[in-house]
């Protein structure tokens, strides 16, 4: 969303389920857990849309079944959907479920996510693993590289998060 003039509140009367931040002044920030059913928040999300208020609506971790649900009674289809997606999460049917409903997928974590490792103990580190390692070496590419370009090449945005400038320039080439 890319708000003008109304405040969050002022636009949205619910958010399913989440905390939304409400500025009260320039200096104040308050939070506060709304609840409202999915149609009705989808359709506030329609009105900010049709207002001019933003470019687009999109959606986060929705599989095809909350997708149709939601195909059910909106009137604006989502933009996209951003969801985790990368060489160790695949996510096919999703994607190509997806991509023929013309919604653009959004993968955040297309590195893996080596920091959930404390809770899947189990999870390899994607950017460890011996194919991508063995094919950034035979293409002079770093593993994150060519994990970036698989999600690209199956017509994916791909969000890697990085706080150095030399990765992020890296993961421009």
């Amino acid at each position: 969303f890319f708000f003008k003039q109304k405040t969050a509140y002022e636009i949205l009367s619910g958010l399913v389920g989440s905390e939304m931040c409400i500025r009260d002044s320039v200096d104040s920030v308050s939070k506060k857990i709304i609840q409202a059913p999915l149609y009705q928040t989808w359709a506030e999300f329609e009105e900010c849309y049709n207002e001019g208020l933003c470019k687009g609506i999109g959606v986060s971790n929705f599989g095809v079944q909350l997708l149709l649900d939601l195909f059910s009674y909106c009137k604006i289809r989502p933009a996209v959907n951003q969801i985790e997606c990368h060489p160790y999460l695949v996510q096919n049917d999703l994607v190509s479920f997806c991509q023929a409903q013309g919604i653009v997928i959004e993968a955040y974590a297309p590195l893996g996510s080596p920091g959930t490792s404390d809770f899947r103990p189990f999870q390899k580190l994607l950017l460890e693993d011996p194919i991508l390692v063995g094919l950034a070496k035979k293409y002079s590419r770093t593993p994150a590289q060519i994990a970036l370009n698989w999600g690209l090449s199956r017509n994916c945005v791909v969000l890697p998060k990085t706080e150095q400038i030399a990765r992020l320039k890296e993961n421009m080439e």
